[in-house]
């Protein structure tokens, strides 16, 4: 992987509908703002389903790949407060990434956005060629802002405490973001006719809406 990539952490969760106010004080008054705050992150953003599940998903995006391996972050992971320990128990379905961006077109963020996992069964220079026209042509349609390819990195990916990745650890992740839930599910169909399931098996795909935004100045 290269390090000097951006770099997303990226994560799925369920939580039972009777803890959901807590996750959410939890996740917008204190857990995002903590992980902004660290040294290299640029934002993060928390999502609810539209048409998927896990229920919640949370992006955050950093300067540099190697930013999600750092001493810092490491620090984090290490140290949790009460609340975030409270919530992690509670979690249900829970999924983590790291992945470097190896692929991007377009710049903006929407307030939609759908996110396809994949596993690429041809050699991945192969598949990632193909994947990366497909999210190019899917910006050719109107309401869609930009498109993203993450390929998780296994070992910074396996769940904290596992002494292996589990099956999958090395999926990729293809985002998908546009003005709204329309334009988002066009450019899918888009991306679906785009030819990657000659190269690989779509796992799951997933429609989220934007809850909240946080970018590093926020934090500090």
């Amino acid at each position: 992987m290269e390090k000097s990539k951006q770099g997303v952490l990226l994560s799925t969760v369920d939580i039972a509908s009777a803890d959901e106010a807590d996750f959410n004080n939890w996740s917008d008054q204190e857990h995002v703002l903590e992980r902004v705050a660290i040294p290299g992150f640029l934002d993060g953003r928390r999502y609810q389903c539209a048409s998927a599940a896990p229920h919640y998903l949370s992006l955050y995006r950093t300067e540099t790949f190697s930013v999600l391996d750092s001493p810092a972050y490491r620090h984090a992971l290490a140290n949790q407060t009460p609340w975030s320990l409270k919530n992690f128990a509670r979690f249900v379905s829970s999924h983590r990434v790291i992945a470097p961006i190896t692929v991007r077109h377009g710049v903006v963020n929407g307030g939609a956005l759908a996110l396809i996992r994949f596993r690429p069964t041809s050699a991945p220079d192969v598949a990632r060629q193909a994947v990366d026209a497909a999210l190019k042509a899917c910006i050719g349609v109107q309401g869609a802002l930009s498109t993203a390819l993450l390929e998780a990195d296994p070992v910074l990916s396996k769940p904290i405490g596992a002494a292996e990745p589990p099956p999958g650890a090395g999926d990729w992740y293809l985002v998908v973001e546009g003005l709204q839930a329309d334009a988002v599910a066009a450019a899918v169909d888009a991306l679906d006719r785009g030819g990657i399931g000659a190269h690989g098996e779509v796992v799951s795909s997933g429609r989220y809406n934007l809850i909240s935004y946080y970018s590093r100045t926020d934090a500090q």
